[in-house]
C-alpha cells in the first residue's frame, strides 16, 4: 500500500458540486470507460483549473498501472470522440441558459421598515380574522347541539360567508359547479361565498324552480346592467314580487347571485341544469369505461343484442322493478307479477319492443293500452285495458285514449299480464322507450331489459332524457306521435311507438356502441361524487304533472318523479335524512310554458301589479322549500336557482327568422334548434335583436344558504 504523503496531494481540493450538470457518455467496445464531467462556464474559476489537472494526471497514473500505453490511447481517443457528441455544442437544447435577472431598485431603510411592518400587520389581522370566524362557528355549533337557544337561521348565516367584493363578474354554472364540489369534496374555495367550517357540511340540496327570475327580486325589467350580487336587504318589498311573496327564502338568503348560463354551441338547448351538473370525463372514468366495453366485446359468446342488457346495479338505480330472479331478496308487491323462466334456454334470445298508454285515476297513472312486436315489425298483442278505478283524465293528448274507447274495453290488468307474460319469458330480451314505466303501469318484472332512452343522448346531453319523437325523427327520419285531426288522430300510438324504438335498437346494434352519443365526453357532478373517497351517493327528484319525465338516472345518481311539489319536498327530506348526500329537486314551473325541448320558457309577466297568480305560486314554491329545510338535518347547504325569465322577444324573433331563412328549403331534425343559435353573420334587423334578447335571456338566479 502506498504511504499517504500530504506534500504530493494539490491544494484547495474542489469538492464535489452537485449543482453541476454532467453529460455521461458510454464506451460501447470498453467496458471500463468512466464518466468524464463537462464543465461548465459558470463553474468557479478558484476552484476548475487545479481540479482539471489534478482529474487528468489521477487518470494518467491509473491507466499507465493498468493498460498498455497503445491500448490506454486508443481508449482515450474513443472517450475523446463520445464526449464530443454529448458536448453542450452538439446539444444546444442541453445548455445551460443563464437569465439576467432584472435588478430591483434597493429600498431605503425607511421603506424596508414601513413595507415589514404593513406585511406583518396584514398577517396578523387575517390570522386574527380567521381565529374569530372559528371561535364564533364553534359557540354557534355548540349552543345549537347542547340545547341552547340559538337561533338556527342565525348559525347558518354566519357559517356561510359572502363575498361581494371578490366578484368581478355574473357568477357562472361552473362557479356553481364548484360550489357542489367544493361542499362534498375537496373543491377549491368559490370566490362568491366561503364556509367557516366546512367540515361540518356533508349534505346539499339543490332546488331548481322553473321560471323564477331575477326581475322578482330588484333586478330591473330591462335586464340590464344588472350587478352580479344583489343584497336583499336593499330591495323594496313594493316593488318586489317575490321579496314579498317568498318570506320564509328571503329570512334565509341574504344575497341573490345572478346568474350567467355559458354560450349555447350547436348540440346544447339552452337550460343551466346542463352547465350545472355536466363535466368533462375524468381519466379514472373514462379508463373504468373502456374496461367494461372491452370486457363486453371480448365475449366471443355474448350476442351483440346482450351487449346492452340493463345490469342490476342500473335496475335499481333507474328505478325498474327488480324480479327475484335477479335478487332473491326483493319481494313483489301483491298484484305483481314476474316472467317466467322458459323451458328449454336459447343460444340467441328473442327482440320483442313494448309500449303502453296511460289514463289517470284518483290512485295516479294506470295502464289503458298495451302493444308488444317482434323484430320484424308483426304485431303480437295490442290490447285496450280498463282500469280497476274510475278514470279521472284520459290524458289524450299524450295517450290517444278518449272515453269512448274505453266504454268498449273489457281487458283487465290481470288479463293483459297473463297475454304478455305468455309472449315473454325470459328468452326474450324486452325493448322499450323509458321501460321503467311501461312495466310499473303493467306490474311486471323481467331481468332482461333494454331501454333506447339510456342507449341514445339527449340533445341537452346526461340527465335529460332523449325524447322518443325526437330520436325517430333525427335516425329514422319517421314522424310520429303526430296530432291529425283530419284523419281524428290525438296523441300517441304505442305500436307505433313500439316500432320506432325496436328500429332505433336495431340501429343501434348495426352501428355500434358509440352511435347515437354525444361527440364530447361528458360525466355528471354525481359521477364525480361517487368516485370520491368516502363515496357520495346522488338523487335526481322532479315534479311532472303530465306524466312524461324530463331525467332519468345516470350511473351515479337514482331518479325519482312526483305528481305535486309538496310530494316531492316530502320525499327529499326522507332522502336525505336517509343516505342521500346530494340530491337535485326540480319543481314545477313558476310561469307555464310549451315544454318543447328546443324553446325556452315564456315570458314572466313585465309587470307585477295585481299580478295574483304569480304571486300564488311563488308563495307555493316557498312553502316547499320551507318544508325541505325543516325537515332535512343540521350540517345541510341548500341552493335554490331560478332559470331564465323574460324572453318573449327571443322566440318571436326566433320564428320570424325561421320562417324567413327556411321557406323553400328541406328541413332536418337540428334545424329548429340551430336557427336559434346567434350567429355573428347576421347582418339584417331581426337578427340583431334577437342576439340583444338572447343575451339579456341568459341570466338566472341563486341563493344559497345553510342549515
Amino acid at each position: 500500500m502506498a504511504k499517504f504523503n500530504p506534500a504530493s496531494e494539490p491544494k484547495n481540493v474542489k469538492l464535489h458540486d452537485t449543482s453541476t450538470k454532467k453529460h455521461i457518455s458510454f464506451d460501447d467496445d470498453d467496458d471500463t470507460a468512466t464518466a468524464t464531467p463537462a464543465v461548465t462556464p459558470s463553474a468557479d474559476k478558484k476552484r476548475s483549473q487545479p481540479d482539471q489537472d489534478a482529474t487528468t494526471k489521477s487518470t494518467n497514473n491509473k491507466r499507465s498501472r493498468s493498460t498498455p500505453p497503445q491500448q490506454a490511447q486508443q481508449g482515450n481517443q474513443k472517450k475523446s470522440k463520445g464526449n464530443a457528441i454529448s458536448t453542450p455544442t452538439a446539444r444546444p437544447y442541453l445548455q445551460k441558459v443563464e437569465y439576467k435577472k432584472k435588478e430591483k431598485k434597493p429600498m431605503t431603510p425607511a421603506q424596508q421598515e414601513a413595507f415589514e411592518k404593513a406585511r406583518g400587520l396584514a398577517k396578523r389581522d387575517a390570522k386574527r380574522r380567521k381565529m374569530k370566524d372559528r371561535r364564533q362557528a364553534k359557540k354557534l355549533v355548540e349552543a345549537t347541539t347542547t340545547g341552547g337557544v340559538m337561533d338556527a337561521t342565525v348559525l347558518g348565516k354566519r357559517l356561510l360567508q359572502f363575498t361581494p367584493e371578490s366578484v368581478k363578474g355574473k357568477v357562472r354554472m361552473p362557479d356553481l359547479r364548484n360550489f357542489i364540489l367544493y361542499c362534498l369534496t375537496e373543491g377549491s374555495v368559490p370566490k362568491f361565498a366561503r364556509i367557516t367550517r366546512k367540515s361540518c357540511v356533508d349534505r346539499l340540496v339543490v332546488i331548481y324552480v322553473r321560471g323564477l327570475d331575477i326581475t322578482c327580486f330588484g333586478a330591473p325589467l330591462s335586464r340590464v346592467d344588472v350587478p352580479p350580487i344583489i343584497d336583499l336587504a336593499t330591495v323594496d318589498r313594493e316593488t318586489a314580487i317575490g321579496k314579498a311573496n317568498m318570506p320564509f327564502l328571503m329570512s334565509q338568503a341574504s344575497h341573490m347571485l345572478v346568474t350567467l348560463m355559458e354560450t349555447s354551441k350547436k348540440d346544447r338547448a339552452l337550460n343551466p341544469i346542463s352547465d350545472l351538473l355536466q363535466c368533462s370525463v375524468s381519466w379514472s372514468r373514462r379508463e373504468k369505461q373502456y374496461e367494461e366495453l372491452k370486457e363486453k366485446l371480448e365475449n366471443g359468446d355474448l350476442d351483440r343484442s346482450e351487449l346492452y342488457i340493463l345490469k342490476l346495479k342500473e335496475l335499481v338505480g333507474g328505478g325498474y322493478p327488480v324480479p327475484p330472479f335477479l335478487d332473491p331478496s326483493v319481494t313483489l308487491p301483491e298484484d305483481w307479477k314476474e316472467t317466467k323462466p322458459a323451458l328449454e334456454p336459447a343460444k340467441k334470445k328473442r327482440l320483442i319492443a313494448v309500449d303502453c298508454e296511460m289514463v289517470l285515476t284518483n290512485s295516479g297513472s294506470a295502464l289503458a293500452r298495451v302493444s308488444l312486436l317482434d323484430e320484424d315489425g308483426v304485431v303480437l298483442l295490442d290490447e285496450y285495458v280498463l282500469p280497476d278505478e274510475p278514470i279521472v283524465d284520459y290524458l289524450t293528448e299524450y295517450s290517444g285514449i278518449t272515453k269512448k274507447i274505453m266504454d268498449e274495453a273489457t281487458c283487465s290488468l290481470r288479463r293483459a299480464q297473463k297475454h304478455v307474460r305468455k309472449l315473454v319469458d325470459h328468452n326474450v330480451i324486452l325493448v322499450g322507450h323509458s321501460l321503467d314505466s311501461d312495466l310499473k303501469a303493467l306490474k311486471l318484472a323481467h331481468p332482461y331489459c333494454v331501454d333506447t332512452a339510456l342507449l341514445y343522448d339527449s340533445i341537452r346531453g346526461p340527465p335529460f332524457r332523449p325524447r322518443l319523437r325526437s330520436l325517430a325523427k333525427q335516425f329514422l327520419k319517421r314522424k310520429i306521435q303526430q296530432n291529425d285531426t283530419e284523419r281524428n288522430v290525438l296523441g300517441h300510438n304505442s305500436a307505433e311507438d313500439a316500432r320506432a324504438t325496436m328500429d332505433l335498437f336495431k340501429l343501434k346494434i348495426e352501428k355500434g356502441y358509440h352511435y347515437g352519443r354525444r361527440t364530447e365526453e361528458l360525466e355528471l357532478v354525481f359521477d364525480r361524487l361517487t368516485e370520491f373517497s368516502p363515496p357520495k351517493r346522488g338523487m335526481i327528484m322532479e315534479t311532472r304533472v303530465s306524466g312524461t319525465q324530463t331525467f332519468q338516472s345516470t350511473w351515479g345518481s337514482k331518479y325519482a318523479r312526483f305528481s305535486s311539489d309538496m310530494e316531492l319536498a316530502e320525499d327529499a327530506v326522507k332522502q336525505v335524512s336517509a343516505d342521500e348526500n346530494f340530491v337535485l329537486a326540480q319543481l314545477d314551473a313558476v310561469q307555464d310554458f310549451d315544454d318543447d325541448m328546443e324553446l325556452p320558457p315564456t315570458v314572466i309577466s313585465s309587470s307585477f301589479n295585481n299580478d295574483k297568480e304569480l304571486a300564488t305560486k311563488l308563495a307555493h314554491v316557498d312553502d316547499c322549500i320551507k318544508k325541505i329545510y325543516d325537515g332535512v338535518p343540521k350540517n345541510t347547504a341548500i341552493m335554490v336557482m331560478g332559470g331564465m325569465g323574460n324572453v318573449y322577444d327571443y322566440r318571436r324573433l326566433g320564428r320570424k327568422y325561421r320562417d324567413s331563412h327556411t321557406s323553400g328549403k328541406k328541413r332536418s331534425a337540428d334545424d329548429v334548434h340551430e336557427d336559434m343559435e346567434p350567429d355573428v353573420t347576421w347582418t339584417d334587423e331581426d337578427a340583431k335583436q334577437l342576439q340583444e334578447a338572447y343575451r339579456k335571456a341568459r341570466q338566472g338566479c341563486a341563493f344559497i344558504t345553510m342549515k
